[in-house]
């Protein structure tokens, strides 16, 4: 009778340390352009409830390691997870999806859902797994495209930015402040004002962060945002690095180009900082270059470097 050489079982707070090692170690396999912090993965694990984890052990070194949660907003459960780079090839990433997706039935279960989604992120590097993902029928729900933005090298563009200035007469950009929060968050129930409450500073930075107010009117009200994050990049001198998380606008605002200007004075924040790199994510563009990413590419001096697949198993 063959034997195990790894045990599951479900990861808690005290395993917080293991699993930052084993996250670090498949995102430096894969050469990931954003690497998760020890912070964030304690507050996957906190015990909230919020995430479910799960991961493969063989005595105390973890080889495999698995995320889930269910998304109000998109009436789906997001999948994650990854093995460790000597441990791959044995029948583990399968192993480890088979489980999550009994997990995730569980989950469905607990909410009640009839009708839901299971999505995964991957990048278009990770073609194992996206033969892996492919043959347990998910199929490409939809794409994003990261952009980066370096000062320090030539034909990436720099200062001065288009629009900087032209706010028009009534529009205003201004720093977010917390006072700021109950009103989006009443305006954007969806969106990450939505969802992470008292935890909004634990995610983004707020001297980067922008809000457009509409003034016309003796109550400005707001008709964007743009919410950026900090963090350090895998590199031996540990670079600060500027994220543009979420930029929306919202659909009653008479004003033109608020992207251009969210952007544009965000950018300018970031970089008078001295930081050298900012990243983004955007919507796929069509085969004329229409789209999301082309306000970045064309105006602001961003190059796409990567292609993420939403992978998505639509459950009946």
């Amino acid at each position: 009778m063959k034997v195990r050489e790894w045990i599951w079982r479900r990861l808690g707070p005290s395993d917080a340390g293991a699993v930052a090692d084993a996250v670090a170690d498949t995102e430096r396999s894969d050469f990931a352009y954003i690497r998760t912090t020890k912070q964030e993965i304690e507050s996957y694990l906190d015990g909230g409830g919020v995430w479910q984890a799960q991961g493969a052990w063989r005595g105390a070194e973890l080889l495999a390691f698995g995320f889930l949660r269910f998304s109000a907003d998109e009436n789906a459960i997001i999948l994650s997870g990854g093995v460790c780079a000597r441990w791959r090839g044995r029948g583990l990433g399968a192993e480890l999806l088979e489980r999550q997706l009994r997990s995730a039935q569980l989950l469905a279960g607990a909410h009640s859902l009839r009708r839901y989604g299971i999505r995964m992120y991957v990048r278009s590097g990770q073609q194992d797994l996206i033969r892996l993902v492919h043959s347990y029928g998910f199929s490409v729900h939809c794409r994003s495209i990261h952009l980066e933005k370096r000062t320090d090298v030539p034909g990436c563009g720099g200062f001065p930015y288009p629009g900087t200035e032209e706010t028009g007469r009534y529009l205003r950009i201004q720093s977010l402040r917390p006072e700021h929060l109950p009103l989006l968050k009443r305006l954007c129930p969806d969106s990450s004002f939505g969802a992470v409450d008292a935890d909004f500073m634990r995610y983004f930075y707020f001297p980067w962060c922008f809000v457009a107010f509409d003034g016309f009117s003796d109550r400005p009200q707001p008709v964007g945002y743009l919410l950026a994050s900090k963090m350090k990049e895998d590199t031996e001198d540990r670079a600060v690095i500027g994220y543009l998380e979420e930029i929306a606008v919202f659909p009653h605002s008479l004003h033109e180009n608020i992207e251009r200007m969210l952007i544009s004075r965000a950018l300018r924040e970031i970089m008078s900082s001295g930081v050298q790199t900012v990243y983004a994510d955007t919507g796929y563009a069509d085969s004329q270059g229409n789209g999301e990413q082309s306000v970045f590419v064309r105006e602001f001096g961003f190059i796409p470097t990567e292609e993420t697949f939403i992978f998505s198993r639509e459950q009946r």
